[in-house]
């Protein structure tokens, strides 16, 4: 199984017949992809809030991709070809299967929907997975999986916002959870060890697709972990458990090195705009409890003017009901068997819904906390109901299981989990069919848009934008001084190939490009001859040649060695785990066959 021993140990297996259910589950999960990929598969695709920026970005991948150049970094196309970091500071590691699509031919919203089918496909899949292990039950695990992909929030974040950063990260959320618990419930040190290394991978994969949500979830994952040690595991067992996070730290350090080391190393050396550098002052953007049950209005835009931001009908009552399902239990004594596993859920449920709130004191931490620039840096507080959405599905799940088991026999439980499971799927739809009827009315459509489109590629080119510098009224031409003559032989992505006649004083070339760090000047046929970089006018890569030199000039901008030795512990690390965890499976199977 690809996930074992999720969450608590005990006799979890609610149903005996769980194989008569398989075919169902199956129609139901593909069933479930087809539905919450329906906007992309049959409908015009609507211009969400974010997507010439996404599609900005796949086709900057495409367009400098080479073997030479893996991964992309700075991307040569934005800014009329003046360059921008968009790589280095903001993951796009699964960006790459929409690029792959668009080398094979496909038209730009063509590739981008292929892309969103495998989003859809995987979220289904990984949620499933995840969810097996935590309640030993098909039919459960399918439903829970269900809730979570079409949760209104996360098809507002897919299809309204386009946000596809986000929209990655929640395909990941249900395996980060589920190596957390496997390292809470695992008794043998290397079933723990293989879920600390299970946990640095989908840590990798979150880092990787959204920068922003990757420090949410450092703000996050933190307090519910050791919460969680002290409500579920014994004392004794503390402190071995606290080590196999702090192996798992590590591991996704070095695994995540070829990113976080690139982020860190412009963060902190380069002179760039971010948005941490201002006053955010995030809190009024935050949801208001009206907006938690505005289940019925246009998810694009609402009666106050704003998208739809609500986990969905569905979760939504599934909160409704485990509070009141915990303030019955409270008075009467009467509890389900998964009493404490719901109550924690309900509470971090209800913790993480305040932090996304209007009332959640924001701006008091941004105005008097180390770092607190940092943690409002997230723009919408609304950005945290992603974890709100998985750990109501889990509640969901819960629920479901300690009702049936209060109320069935095991021989009635399967049937009518069946028949709980299909009616909730039925309702889960809705918010899918929701979305499809106002994205028919929707004015903006992507329809049949290509490269050109974009424009000048200027989309959000703010954020990581030399301090200094505009955009606007660019010049693509290269400018120069003390020349005799010059010939422009080439531009391959950051690459110039110039022949070059100086004067004989000096001569001087200012290439329209970006001087972010790295970029380096030498001749092409004798390249120890190194010439200096000198930023020209609007911060750009500026070239200072000596008198007469006669050759053709190569500027180009390159990783470093840090860098390239980041990568180098990433692929060692990634093989490292990856090896361990299979050889362990395949070590388990043989004890099996053995016994």
């Amino acid at each position: 199984m690809w996930l074992e021993g999720f969450f608590f140990t005990g006799d979890m297996n609610l149903l005996n017949d769980e194989k008569r259910n398989k075919w169902l589950c199956v129609l139901l999960l593909i069933a479930a992809v087809i539905a919450t990929s329906w906007p992309v598969l049959f409908m015009e695709v609507a211009k969400g809030h974010d997507l010439e920026f996404h599609l900005m970005r796949i086709e900057g991948i495409l367009s400098d991709a080479s073997w030479r150049n893996l991964p992309v970094r700075i991307q040569s196309k934005w800014l009329d070809g003046y360059g921008y970091p968009v790589s280095v500071l903001y993951g796009d590691l699964f960006l790459y299967v929409g690029a792959i699509f668009r080398k094979l031919g496909f038209p730009i919203i063509t590739a981008y929907r292929l892309f969103v089918v495998c989003i859809n496909t995987a979220t289904i899949t990984i949620a499933y997975l995840s969810f097996r292990t935590y309640f030993k039950n098909r039919m459960i695990s399918t439903l829970s999986a269900i809730l979570y992909a079409c949760a209104a929030y996360r098809l507002v974040d897919e299809y309204v916002r386009s946000a596809v950063g986000e929209t990655l990260t929640i395909v990941f959320l249900p395996a980060v959870a589920a190596s957390v618990c496997m390292i809470f419930t695992k008794e043998d040190r290397a079933g723990r060890i293989k879920a600390a290394f299970l946990l640095a991978l989908t840590l990798t994969a979150v880092t990787c697709s959204h920068t922003l949500t990757t420090s949410m979830l450092a703000v996050v994952l933190p307090p519910v972990c050791l919460a969680g040690l002290f409500v579920f595991c014994d004392k004794g067992k503390r402190l071995v458990r606290i080590t196999d996070f702090v192996t798992a730290a590590v591991s996704f350090v070095l695994m995540s090195a070829f990113f976080i080391v690139p982020f860190l190393d412009y963060y902190l050396t380069v002179d760039i705009a971010f948005a941490s550098d201002e006053k955010m002052s995030i809190q009024k953007h935050g949801v208001r409890l009206r907006h938690l049950f505005d289940f019925f209005s246009d998810p694009f835009k609402t009666a106050d003017g704003d998208i739809q931001k609500t986990p969905g009908l569905i979760l939504m009552a599934v909160l409704v009901c485990a509070v009141i399902y915990v303030i019955v239990s409270l008075t009467r004594k009467v509890y389900f068997e998964k009493h404490r596993r719901i109550v924690f859920e309900l509470c971090v449920s209800l913790v993480i819904i305040f932090m996304s709130s209007h009332i959640f004191p924001w701006d008091f931490i941004e105005n008097n906390m180390p770092l607190g620039n940092i943690l409002t840096a997230i723009e919408f507080p609304m950005r945290y109901l992603a974890f709100a959405i998985l750990l109501l599905s889990l509640l969901a799940g819960d629920l479901i299981y300690g009702f049936i088991k209060s109320r069935t026999g095991k021989e009635d439980a399967n049937r009518i989990l069946a028949a709980i499971c299909c009616v909730v799927c039925v309702l889960c739809i809705f918010n899918v069919v929701h979305l499809c009827i106002y994205n028919r009315t929707f004015e903006k459509k992507a329809r049949f848009m290509q490269e050109e489109d974009l424009g000048r590629w200027e989309y959000y080119a703010m954020d990581f934008q030399l301090k200094n510098t505009t955009v606007n009224d660019l010049d693509p031409g290269i400018k120069y001084e003390g020349l005799l003559d010059m010939e422009v032989l080439s531009r391959n992505s950051n690459d110039f190939l110039i022949r070059i006649d100086a004067g004989p004083e000096y001569g001087w070339v200012q290439l329209p490009v970006f001087n972010y760090k790295y970029y380096y000047a030498c001749d092409l046929e004798d390249p120890s001859q190194v010439f200096e970089i000198h930023e020209g006018a609007n911060r750009t890569v500026g070239v200072l040649l000596p008198g007469s030199y006669s050759g053709i000039l190569h500027v180009y901008w390159r990783e470093p060695a840090l860098w390239i030795m980041a990568k180098i512990i990433s692929l060692i690390t990634f093989a490292g785990c990856i090896i361990y965890m299979v050889s362990g499976s395949f070590k388990k199977k043989k004890q099996e066959a053995a016994q």
